[in-house]
C-alpha cells in the first residue's frame, strides 16, 4: 500500500463516520435554556418586588404558535423569550408578581414546560416564593 491509498482509505472511513452520526437535537437544549432563563426572571422580578416596586412582573404571551413570557417594568415590556415551535408552556396564572415579603402573590404555582421528550417543571414555592426548577427525571 502506498502513502496515498491509506490517505484516501482514511478520508472516505471519516466520511462514513460523519454521515452515521445522529443530528444534535437542538430544541431539547432551546428547552432548558428556556427553563433556566425564566426561573431567573422570576427570581428577578421577586427581587424588585421584595423592594418594594411593584411596576415589575412578567406575563404570558403567545407569538406566531409559540408561547413564551414577557418581562415588564414600569410600563414598559424589557424583554420577551418564546419557546420553540411545538413545545407547550402550561400555567394557571396568567402574570406573576409578588408581595414585599416574597410570597407569590396567590400562594405557590407551577409553571410546566411539555415536550415530546422532555418535561420540565418550574415551581414557585407558596410560604416562601423559592423558585424550584424540575427536570423529566423527578417525574
Amino acid at each position: 500500500m502506498t502513502l496515498v491509498e491509506i490517505i484516501i482509505g482514511i478520508t472516505i472511513l471519516s466520511l462514513i463516520a460523519t454521515m452515521s452520526f445522529t443530528k444534535i437535537n437542538l430544541s431539547n437544549y432551546k428547552v432548558n435554556a428556556f427553563a433556566k432563563q425564566m426561573a431567573s426572571d422570576i427570581r428577578y422580578v421577586r427581587k424588585i418586588n421584595r423592594l418594594g416596586n411593584s411596576k415589575v412582573y412578567m406575563y404570558f404571551t403567545k407569538q406566531n404558535n409559540t408561547k413564551g413570557y414577557t418581562l415588564r417594568e414600569n410600563g414598559e415590556d424589557i424583554k420577551s423569550v418564546f419557546l420553540p415551535e411545538g413545545v407547550d408552556l402550561r400555567c394557571p396564572v396568567s402574570k406573576i408578581f409578588f408581595k414585599t415579603n416574597g410570597c407569590f402573590y396567590i400562594g405557590g404555582t407551577t409553571i410546566s414546560i411539555i415536550q415530546k421528550n422532555n418535561y420540565t417543571e418550574i415551581t414557585i414555592v407558596p410560604t416562601s416564593g423559592r423558585v424550584l426548577i424540575k427536570e423529566g427525571i423527578y417525574k
